[in-house]
């Protein structure tokens, strides 16, 4: 992805946490999520069957898959919320 990082280094004016964190984040190949699905399916804790992907973990399996998901929804909202700042119109711009 090109960033514009004049742009970014106005929202983010400071080496912060959070700048480094986007730029991270913004430069994942998206090849990289469709791979969690396959090493789910490798390591045994789900798989597709008639058109559909089973969950096989166990109780605790599934809790400790909660747990992680839910920090992974978290770093998606920030890169969401970090990137609808980016693209934000600044006062008085025009369409």
């Amino acid at each position: 992805m090109s960033i514009d990082y004049k742009k970014f280094d106005k929202i983010f004016p400071k080496n912060t946490y959070e700048k480094e964190k986007l730029d991270t984040m913004l430069n994942v190949p998206m090849e990289w999520i469709s791979k969690f699905d396959e090493e789910m399916q490798n390591s045994g804790f789900s798989e597709y069957k008639d058109h559909r992907l089973v969950d096989k973990m166990t109780d605790r399996e599934r809790e400790l898959f909660v747990v992680v998901r839910s920090i992974g929804n978290k770093q998606i909202t920030f890169l969401l919320d970090a990137i609808s700042k980016l693209l934000k119109k600044e006062d008085g711009q025009k369409e």
